[in-house]
């Protein structure tokens, strides 16, 4: 095998890639990337919507007066029940 062969088999050498293979392997790597920057744009999106969720029912910590809406059923159930309307 001379030493100038465009077979990889032996020496290591890469075989010439032609314009149509480089532009399918750039679409593809365009792809690849959009479809990341999207995957990671919608997790974070459910990310701070999941925290912002829990602080509705849970109550923020930063927030005194607000302690979340499991807190203010708990305190209207008990109301009504000492009113007798449960």
């Amino acid at each position: 095998m001379s030493p100038d062969s465009s077979s990889t088999s032996s020496s290591g050498v890469v075989p010439d890639v032609t314009p149509t293979v480089q532009y399918v392997i750039a679409v593809a790597a365009a792809i690849t990337a959009t479809a990341a920057v999207g995957t990671l744009g919608i997790a974070v999106s459910m990310w701070r919507n999941q925290k912002r969720i829990l602080r509705t029912v849970f109550g923020a910590e930063q927030n005194e007066a607000w302690n979340g809406l499991m807190e203010m059923v708990l305190r209207h159930r008990e109301v009504l029940e000492e009113e007798g309307h449960l």
